[in-house]
């Protein structure tokens, strides 16, 4: 038993040194990565297309207008039933994650360590998370607002409806989920894990845009502080 209990002890040690390791190395390799940046692509076509970058500190998202001459979200994704809930409502707030953590953490005092040490270290499907919003809604003081031309417009859009999961051409809508009723949740076509998180998907959204970007992020201050 004592034989045992020292075999036991000797491998959660090189469990933990090798997890602080670990954890180590992904924080040099952030550390180093981040700070290069991918600057806008020279232009000399009009921006009139406006879009936002948002945050709660944690999370980022890209808020884009409902309709759209290039791109009527509302069409897109079947969105006639949600909208009727509210006129007010002008545009959706995109964001990208891990589908087991939006599904069980509505607020951060549902946060669970297993459904956070999953979502740090282990991999799932992702999915899509759209939030109504109202003009009041855009608060220019705490967002980013962006202007594109309109090729970069397009082409986010794209970035965005590609990551959405599409069955015969519908997006498949995650319809049972702890949400309000301005909350929309679509499975996505990219897998979530640690090098692929919700910011870093924003930052791709961003490259694909033609705008300031890092190189690799999985982190939102990186994204922020250049702009």
């Amino acid at each position: 038993m004592k034989k045992f209990g020292s075999t036991l002890f000797k491998s959660l040690r090189v469990f933990v040194e090798l997890l602080f390791a670990f954890i180590s190395l992904y924080i040099l390799i952030f550390l180093f990565i981040s700070p290069f940046s991918i600057p806008a692509e020279d232009t000399n076509d009009p921006k009139t297309e406006t879009i936002y970058l948002s945050t709660n500190g944690i999370h980022s998202d890209v808020i884009l207008p409902i309709h759209h001459p290039l791109k009527d979200w509302e069409k897109t994704l079947n969105l006639e039933k949600g909208l009727a809930v509210d006129t007010f409502q002008t545009h959706l707030k995109f964001g990208w994650g891990d589908k087991n953590f939006f599904m069980k953490t509505k607020e951060w005092s549902d946060m669970e360590v297993g459904t956070v040490v999953n979502t740090v270290f282990g991999r799932g499907p992702g999915a899509m998370h759209l939030i109504l919003c109202t003009p009041k809604d855009l608060d220019r003081s705490s967002m980013i607002e962006l202007h594109l031309t309109k090729d970069q417009y397009r082409r986010l859009c794209t970035f965005i409806h590609c990551s959405f999961q599409f069955v015969n051409g519908k997006a498949q809508a995650i319809e049972n989920h702890p949400y309000g009723t301005y909350d929309f949740f679509f499975d996505s076509t990219i897998e979530y894990n640690m090098t692929y998180t919700c910011n870093t998907w924003t930052n791709n959204a961003l490259k694909h845009a033609g705008q300031k970007a890092c190189v690799w992020t999985p982190f939102k201050d990186p994204i922020f502080s250049k702009y």
